[in-house]
């Protein structure tokens, strides 16, 4: 799922650049490459297409990163940049 999301970010921030510089000109295109012949299957087992963590706002980053004790420490800093809020947004 990190490689579609960031396909998807690439392209969207792709997409202002070129818009604030039209002399660039050009349709932005972020190729994504795929080695499964069924991408984001995965996600589809894990959650059947819905989010297994968003059900409730905690109040800070480290109160969310705590549901993942391996991950914990360097979870902080993103769920820090991306909130929760800009999640459910996206």
């Amino acid at each position: 799922p990190a490689g579609f999301f960031g396909a998807i970010e690439s392209a969207r921030e792709l997409s202002r650049i070129l818009k604030s510089r039209p002399q660039d000109g050009g349709t932005p295109r972020v190729v994504l490459l795929e080695a499964s012949s069924r991408p984001l299957r995965k996600v589809l087992l894990s959650g059947g297409g819905r989010c297994n963590v968003m059900h409730q706002t905690l109040p800070s980053a480290s109160d969310l990163a705590t549901n993942y004790p391996r991950g914990r420490r360097g979870l902080i800093g993103p769920f820090s940049t991306f909130t929760q809020d800009m999640t459910r947004e996206w």
